[in-house]
């Protein structure tokens, strides 16, 4: 084993150490979970009510000890007895204060880009139409947000948790994704969520899941004492109530489709639910990207992403449609997030077969949004030009650093000079930083020189081969003569690359010299 191979087992010790503590821990509560459901279900009732319990306690505590208040004083016979009475009457004033003070408690209501009825007229229409379908209570804000997202977020309205202002936080990101029906369904999913049955105890669960880290999160505005109040109770059991409630939370998100079906067609739900999943997918894992690299190659954005998702999601044609809605349907559920993967949403509401979304004819931004679109898009994109800039500049100034390390090397190379570390460097700054080709051509030229590195050689094999130059075949050769130790790994590289290339005798000796170097 390489010194630089040990260094690096010691720094991921801790961190295996700690995975594995998290693991053990994590199937101790799902075995819990399974064997003993509904034991589990009255554990996290009765540890959702316990915030109540605690904020209550303080205002009952002051009225149970100023009930006993004139017997205490009736009683009086010494000074100790004076004593203990000034003690109470301070503790009932301090609690007093404390009851006062979460009364008084207010939360920062969310979202900054709040829409106006006169804005989108239709929007509104449709929301007031969702409620009365849903015979739930109002919504109070509507909020653009610059997330792929529809969430309804409830606000306590003071600080004892009985009345709320409910915040629903439409993404931009969806009305720009999405068509105007499949929108509506996903805004009448949450919608729908208020209306859950407080019979349900997983419905109250979820519900109070999401509004205790709102009084985690604001202790530190509120007044002393009740800051540190707040501080000593609400960091450890806002999260010992989600990790516990999470089996909870997950079926209240498949609730949540199904109760849908009481007000649209399955088949629209079903459609909504797999359009906004894989497009979702698509803008997070290709069009984002694409908009942010690692490595910006100019000084700044060249173009905004509010103003061209439209058209981003229209190019997503039926065929890569169909293509990333396979992926989401043939992903395993890990069961660790809140929100269920599609393929068990889908059955949940009885929809075999996903529908593959059609192409996007009507963004539903437009419908909804009518006049104020090209406003609220101005701004939703001069907000992200103005966030991203910061770590922009620090990113391309970070890469113009490094070419201008790569052109040093280059010149340095020529003569064949550079040490181990630098050609590693130079190999891992050209694969990073440079196209393909230009790559294949430093890595060529670092074989050529004859690095005695196995890591280097072994890097230069992988990437030579992958593109079908066989000069990665001599880079994996001298990877055992330097260090026995990646010797396995690269003849098995060669053993697959003769494989694939029809050649069984090379591919057979390869592997056997793999199994070798294992054995070894």
């Amino acid at each position: 084993m390489t010194p630089e191979l040990r260094r690096r087992l010691r720094r991921a010790r801790p961190s295996l150490v700690r995975a594995r503590i998290r693991r053990g821990y994590r199937r101790t509560i799902e075995r819990f979970v399974t064997r003993w459901p509904r034991t589990h279900m009255g554990v996290i009732v009765g540890l959702s009510a316990l915030g109540f319990l605690y904020l209550l306690s303080f205002p009952l505590a002051a009225l149970l000890l100023l009930t006993g208040l004139p017997a205490r004083v009736a009683g009086l016979a010494g000074p100790v007895d004076w004593v203990m009475l000034a003690g109470v009457v301070m503790l009932i004033a301090l609690l007093g204060l404390v009851s006062w003070q979460i009364a008084r408690l207010r939360f920062t209501l969310p979202g900054a880009e709040v829409l106006e009825p006169g804005e989108a007229p239709v929007l509104f229409d449709t929301i007031d139409e969702l409620c009365r379908l849903f015979r739930t209570a109002p919504v109070h804000r509507i909020v653009l947000s610059e997330r792929f997202e529809v969430e309804m977020i409830r606000t306590p309205r003071f600080g004892y948790p009985f009345a709320f202002t409910n915040t629903l936080m439409v993404g931009l990101p969806v009305l720009l994704s999405l068509s105007p029906q499949q929108a509506r369904v996903l805004m009448a999913r949450r919608i729908g969520q208020l209306a859950a049955p407080h019979g349900v105890p997983g419905s109250w669960v979820y519900v109070l899941a999401r509004v205790w880290p709102r009084y985690r999160r604001d202790a530190a505005s509120a007044p002393r004492p009740l800051s540190w109040l707040l501080r000593a109770f609400f960091p450890w059991y806002v999260p010992l109530l989600r990790r516990l409630s999470r089996r909870a939370a997950r079926q209240a998100e498949l609730d949540a489709d199904a109760r849908l079906l009481t007000v649209i067609d399955d088949q629209e739900v079903a459609e909504a639910l797999a359009a906004g999943t894989l497009r979702q997918r698509y803008l997070d894992e290709v069009f984002w990207p694409r908009l942010q690299p690692d490595q910006p190659a100019a000084p700044q954005p060249r173009s905004f992403p509010y103003a061209r998702m439209t058209a981003a999601i229209r190019a997503l044609g039926p065929q890569k449609a169909r293509q990333w809605l396979d992926r989401a349907l043939s992903e395993a559920d890990s069961g660790r997030g809140e929100l269920p993967g599609l393929r068990a949403r889908l059955d949940h509401i009885g929809h075999g077969v996903a529908p593959v979304p059609g192409p996007l004819e009507e963004a539903a931004a437009g419908h909804y949004l009518e006049a104020s679109l090209a406003a609220r898009v101005r701004r939703m994109d001069s907000l992200w030009f103005r966030g991203i800039m910061p770590a922009w500049r620090e990113r391309y100034e970070r890469r113009q650093r490094s070419l201008r390390h790569i052109r040093a090397l280059a010149e340095k190379a020529k003569g064949g000079r550079l040490s181990v570390q630098e050609a590693r460097g130079y190999a891992v700054l050209a694969e990073r930083l440079l196209p393909g080709a230009q790559t294949c051509t430093v890595y060529r030229q670092l074989l050529t020189m004859g690095v005695p590195d196995a890591e280097l050689n072994l890097r230069i094999g992988r990437y030579l081969l992958a593109r079908g130059d066989e000069k990665g075949v001599v880079a994996l050769e001298r990877v055992a003569a330097y260090d026995r130790t990646f010797a396995r790994a690269a003849a098995r590289v060669l053993a697959r690359f003769f494989s694939e290339r029809g050649q069984p005798e090379a591919a057979s000796r390869y592997l056997k010299e793999a199994l070798a170097a294992q054995a070894s």
